[in-house]
This record gives C-alpha cells, sequence and structure tokens, in this order.
C-alpha cells in the first residue's frame, strides 16, 4: 500500500468558471482507485475523503471536466486558502 502525506496542500482539481476546489493533503491508493483527505470548497466547506475516481467523472454545467491546476503554488493551508479567494474575488 503507498501512502503519503504532505506538509504543504496542493490543490488537485477546480472546474472552470465554479467557485469549487479540492485541496488534498494526504492520499493513499484504495483498490484500482486512490483516495485522498483534504479540504473541500463546493456548496459547502469541510474537510473530508474524495476518490480520483470521482473527480475524473465529474463534470460541471457546460460539461467540461474537472481539471488540475498546473500553476499552483503550494504553500500553508492558510496561505492556498487565501490566494485561493483572492484569484476569486471573495
Amino acid at each position: 500500500m503507498h501512502r503519503w502525506r504532505l506538509s504543504r496542500v496542493p490543490q488537485i482539481s477546480d472546474q472552470p468558471g465554479k467557485a469549487q476546489g479540492w485541496f488534498a493533503t494526504e492520499g493513499e491508493e484504495d483498490g484500482n482507485d486512490f483516495r485522498f483527505f483534504g479540504y473541500v470548497i463546493g456548496f459547502e466547506e469541510e474537510w473530508g475523503y474524495f476518490m480520483l475516481s470521482e473527480l475524473q467523472s465529474a463534470r460541471g454545467p457546460l460539461g467540461l471536466p474537472i481539471e488540475r491546476d498546473l500553476y499552483f503554488k503550494a504553500g500553508s493551508f492558510s496561505e492556498v486558502i487565501r490566494r485561493y479567494r483572492e484569484e476569486r474575488g471573495q
């Protein structure tokens, strides 16, 4: 079993045009899938588990898939969330 834990928070995915994001802090293989634990900003903001397969199959209102933020800058949780909100005018 592969398990990893990060000291910084990488943003896994964000739906374009939507204020929604998944920030993984740790994860591990789960059968043929990968389970993450992290902070999710969606309808609500909460810590919890999410699966890679869920992210890969999800589609936004325009039918676009979730994508990884290629320009993500690692930092502490508070820094990452502050930047995320500033970039979205929140």
